[in-house]
C-alpha cells in the first residue's frame, strides 16, 4: 500500500514540472513571432530574378509526348486481348451394347471375328442350258389375216424384213466406187485399143505429138472451156481443169457456177468428181502429197479448199436432162469472212510450199507434214499472202459458230500467216501499183520465189530474211511488157524461163539480172502474145512454148539455143491454155502412161498429147551440159 501511495505521489510531482515547460515555451513562441514581426516591416532590398524558358518548353513538350504514348497504350490495351484455346482433354466413346454384354457375361481373354464360309452358297453348277420360254397362240381356222401371235412376234417379223445390204453399207459403197473406177479404166482402155489408131490415140499434126485423147464433155460442161489446169505432183495420172463460166446466150444456164473438175487420164471419158465454187476460179492445185484435197483460187479475190474424202451425202446432186451430177462444194472458204486477211482482187496463181517429188528432201517432208501444208497465193495487185492447211481433229457437224468459213462437218481450213507487198525493181516506180501474173518458187531454195509482172521485171522475192539479190530479172531494152507465164527447170538447175506480151522468151540464171538467152520475133514479124511456157518434165534441155495465136514452139538446147526446133500450128482450135505432167518414170510410181502436154482449146475441147520419144528420153551428158550452159555467156 506505501509503495502504491508513493507511485501516485511521483506522478502528480511529474505532471506538475510538465505543465510549468509548457507555458515557458509557449510564452517564448509568443516572443520570438513578435521579433519576426518587426523585422518583416522594415523595408527588404530584393535582387533581379531570371526565367529559363528552353527548359518550360522542354518540359512542355515532353508533357506532349508523355500525354500521347500514355493514350496510345490505354487504346492498345481496350484491343488486345487474349486468345481461346479449347481442347479436349479425355474423350471416352458410349460403350456399344455388344461390348457391354460381352464385358458383363463374355470372357474378357475372347474375341469374336467375322469368317465366310461356303455353308449359305446355295448355288449349283449345272450343264444344261436354261430353257427360254415364251407364249405363243393361234387360231384354228384363223378369222383373219394374223391366225396367231405371242411375244417377241414383231421384232423376228422386223428383222426378217431387215435386208442384208443395209448391215454393211458403207462397205458396200465404198467397194462398188472402187469397182466402178476399175472397170470404167478397163472398159476405156479397151475401147481405146480397140480404136484403128492403137494406143496412140488419135493422129496429131503437132510434130512434138504422138497422138492424143480428148476429155470427155459431159453435157453439164456444155459451152464452158478450160482456162486452166494442173497435174498433180506427186501422181501425174490425176488431172484439174477450172471452167470458164457459160456465156449469157448459151443454153446451159442450170449451173451458173464455177466448176472444177478432177480426172483420172486413165479414164479421160469422164470426170471423176466435179467441184461447184461461187465465183469464177482463177487457179488450182492439189495438195502437194496427196490428191484428197484441193485448193483455189477465185476471181473475188476468195481461197476455196475440198476435202475429196467427204461423203456423197454432204454434198449437193444436180439433175440436168434426165443424168444426175453430184457437185462438191467446198469444204473452206475465205469469202466474206475476214476482209482484212482476205484478197482484195483476183488470185493470179496458187502454189503449196513443198519440194518437188523427184528432190531428195520431198520423201522426209511427206513423212512429217501430213495433210497440212504451207501454200503460197498472188493476187493481181502484187500482194503475196502464205497461208497453212490445217486438218481440225474433231470437226463438229452442227458447223462453227467462230469460223464462219468452215462448213458443217469440215475437216481443214486455211489459216493466214503472214503477207508480202511486191515493190518494182525501178527506183521511179516505188510508188506506182504493179500487176501480177504467175508465181513459181525456186526448186532449189523454197524461200525464195519469182513473180511476173506487167513492168517487164521478173520480181525475186524472199519469204522469209531480207531482200533478195537480184532484186528482178528483165530484158536489156527496157520497155515496160507482161511477163505472162514463168517456169523454173525441174531438175535442180537454177535457170528460170519467161514469156513476155511482146512475143519474146527470155532464159535467166537466177545470180544473173538479164537474161542469158534471149528469143523475139518467133511468128516471122506478127506480133503475138506469150501464154504459156513450161519446162520439161523428162529431159532437162527441152522447153515448150504456146502463144496467142496458137502457135506451139519446141526448143531443145542440145540442137541449138538460136531457133526452136519445132514450130507447129495447132488447127484443131484456138488454144488459151498449155501445161505439162511429170513424167511417171523419174517419180517411180509404178505408172506406164507416157508424159503429157495438155493444150486447152477456147471450143471446149481439152487434148492430152503423148509427147514423142525423143523429147522425153535423156540424152547423154545432158545433165552436165545444162549445169555449165550459163559459162558459155
Amino acid at each position: 500500500m506505501s509503495d502504491l501511495l508513493k507511485a501516485l505521489d511521483e506522478e502528480n510531482a511529474r505532471l506538475a514540472a510538465g505543465s510549468v515547460d509548457s507555458n515557458k515555451s509557449d510564452y517564448s513562441d509568443q516572443y520570438h513571432d513578435n521579433q519576426e514581426s518587426k523585422q518583416s516591416q522594415k523595408p527588404v532590398s530584393r535582387g533581379r530574378t531570371f526565367i529559363n524558358f528552353v527548359n518550360a518548353k522542354q518540359r512542355a513538350v515532353d508533357q506532349k509526348v508523355s500525354d500521347k504514348t500514355r493514350k496510345r497504350g490505354k487504346d492498345l490495351l481496350k484491343l488486345i486481348e487474349f486468345d481461346h484455346a479449347s481442347f479436349d482433354i479425355f474423350d471416352l466413346p458410349p460403350v456399344k451394347e455388344y461390348e457391354l454384354y460381352i464385358r458383363s457375361f463374355g470372357r474378357t481373354d475372347t474375341r469374336q471375328a467375322y469368317i465366310q464360309t461356303n455353308e449359305d452358297n446355295l448355288d449349283r453348277d449345272i450343264q444344261t442350258e436354261e430353257i427360254e420360254l415364251l407364249d405363243k397362240w393361234t387360231q384354228y381356222p384363223a378369222e383373219d389375216l394374223l391366225g396367231c401371235g405371242g411375244d417377241n412376234v414383231e421384232s423376228v417379223k422386223q428383222e426378217m424384213k431387215t435386208p442384208a445390204s443395209e448391215l454393211e453399207s458403207t462397205r458396200m459403197v465404198s467397194f462398188l466406187s472402187k469397182a466402178a473406177q476399175a472397170i470404167g479404166i478397163l472398159l476405156n482402155e479397151e475401147s481405146t485399143t480397140s480404136n484403128e489408131d492403137g494406143e496412140k490415140g488419135i493422129k496429131s499434126n503437132l510434130s512434138a505429138s504422138d497422138g492424143y485423147h480428148q476429155l470427155g464433155m459431159p453435157l453439164i460442161l456444155k459451152d464452158r472451156y478450160v482456162t486452166y489446169a494442173n497435174y498433180s505432183p506427186s501422181q501425174p495420172n490425176y488431172l484439174l481443169t477450172c471452167y470458164s463460166m457459160p456465156s449469157l446466150n448459151s443454153e446451159n444456164t442450170s449451173m451458173q457456177k464455177g466448176i472444177i473438175c478432177v480426172w483420172n487420164i486413165m479414164e479421160p471419158s469422164s470426170p471423176q468428181k466435179y467441184l461447184a465454187c461461187e465465183s469464177q476460179p482463177n487457179c488450182c492445185c492439189f495438195s502437194p502429197n496427196r490428191t484428197s484435197l484441193v485448193c483455189a483460187g477465185m476471181t473475188d479475190g476468195s481461197l476455196v479448199i475440198w476435202d475429196l474424202r467427204e461423203q456423197g451425202y454432204m454434198h449437193r446432186m444436180i439433175k440436168l436432162d434426165q443424168e444426175e451430177y453430184l457437185f462438191r462444194f467446198p469444204t473452206y472458204n475465205t469469202a466474206g469472212v475476214s476482209e482484212s486477211e482476205n484478197h482484195h482482187s483476183p488470185v493470179q496463181s496458187l502454189v503449196p510450199v513443198f519440194p518437188d517429188p523427184t528432190s531428195s528432201q520431198y520423201k522426209e517432208e511427206t513423212d512429217n507434214s501430213g495433210l497440212s501444208f504451207q501454200l503460197a497465193s498472188v493476187e493481181k495487185n502484187g500482194c503475196v499472202n502464205l497461208w497453212v492447211v490445217t486438218e481440225i481433229p474433231s470437226p463438229d457437224s452442227a458447223g462453227s459458230e467462230v469460223d464462219l468459213g468452215l462448213s458443217p462437218g469440215g475437216k481443214i481450213k486455211l489459216v493466214k500467216s503472214s503477207t508480202i507487198k511486191l515493190n518494182s525493181p525501178l527506183k521511179l516506180d516505188k510508188g506506182d501499183s504493179l500487176q501480177a501474173f504467175e508465181f513459181k518458187l525456186s526448186t532449189c531454195d523454197l524461200n525464195h520465189f519469182y513473180v511476173g509482172t506487167d513492168t517487164g521485171y521478173v520480181i525475186h522475192g524472199v519469204r522469209f530474211g531480207s531482200s533478195a539479190f537480184p532484186r528482178g530479172h528483165t530484158s536489156v531494152i527496157d520497155t515496160p511488157l507482161k511477163v505472162n507465164s514463168i517456169d523454173f527447170s525441174p531438175f535442180g538447175y537454177s535457170y528460170l524461163l519467161a514469156g513476155c506480151s511482146d512475143g519474146s522468151i527470155h532464159l535467166y540464171h537466177t545470180k544473173l539480172e538479164n537474161p542469158l538467152v534471149s528469143w523475139n520475133d518467133l511468128s516471122d514479124g506478127q506480133p503475138c502474145c506469150i501464154q504459156s511456157v513450161r519446162w520439161s518434165r523428162s529431159r532437162a534441155a527441152v522447153f515448150f512454148v504456146l502463144d496467142d495465136h496458137s502457135n506451139l514452139y519446141t526448143f531443145d538446147l542440145l540442137e541449138g539455143d538460136s531457133r526452136p526446133v519445132h514450130v507447129d500450128k495447132i488447127t484443131t482450135g484456138k488454144a488459151v491454155y498449155m501445161t505439162l505432167n511429170n513424167d511417171s518414170r523419174i517419180l517411180g510410181s509404178g505408172l506406164t502412161k507416157c508424159p503429157q502436154l495438155l493444150l486447152a482449146l477456147d471450143n471446149g475441147s481439152t487434148e492430152l498429147h503423148n509427147i514423142k520419144q525423143n523429147l522425153i528420153e535423156d540424152k547423154t551428158l545432158e545433165g552436165e551440159f545444162l549445169k555449165k550452159f550459163n559459162e558459155r555467156f
